[in-house]
């Protein structure tokens, strides 16, 4: 009996050690998700070209893409996520904080198979196409419904050769609020 109630106290020791472990490692590992991977490399409306050796800390990375990122905030208003044109084939994703796939687009489906969207909320999208500050013939409305969010641009080298148009391409990526007069 006594052998038992040893198995048994140390059976609870052992598990409470362990919750107490995962409850103080959680705060590390919450911190090690994309977007703060994104964020330990680019500020808030800065974009950033993923380099083939900093790849390893992004899982999932295709080696034959060239990548670039950027974060953004809709606090103040709708953003706008442009690129120059390119024949190569790309694609890009837009991301909630928490790493929720919200739209997807590659230059099949772009307009003119160019890179260019409008993110925000209904109701800013909305202010924003009245105020003249984008249109809809030329940037593509996406209603996003968070507030902060994550764009990735992929462009496929077909060769190695190519690699450097790819990641020429990825790095004109831009992501620069619409309130900007200069758009």
């Amino acid at each position: 009996m006594g052998k038992v109630l040893l198995a048994i106290l140390i059976g609870v020791v052992g598990a409470g050690i362990v919750h107490i472990a995962v409850i103080f490692a959680l705060p590390s590992l919450a911190q090690d998700n994309n977007w703060g991977r994104i964020a330990r490399t680019a500020e808030v409306f800065e974009s950033a070209t993923i380099a083939p050796d900093t790849r390893t800390m992004f899982p999932f990375f295709d080696p034959a893409f060239e990548i670039a990122v950027c974060r953004f905030a809709l606090a103040s208003g709708p953003v706008r996520i442009t690129a120059q044109p390119n024949s190569a084939f790309w694609s890009t994703a837009i991301f909630t904080r928490a790493g929720d796939n919200s739209y997807s687009i590659n230059q099949r489906s772009a307009l003119d198979n160019q890179l260019d969207l409008a993110i925000g909320s209904q109701e800013q999208l909305d202010e924003a196409r009245i105020a003249g500050f984008f249109d809809e013939a030329s940037a593509i409305p996406v209603p996003f419904n968070a507030s902060e969010g994550y764009v990735i641009l992929r462009s496929v080298a077909e060769e190695p050769s190519l690699a450097e148009k790819a990641r020429d391409f990825v790095s004109t990526l831009s992501c620069t609020p619409l309130q900007n007069p200069n758009l």
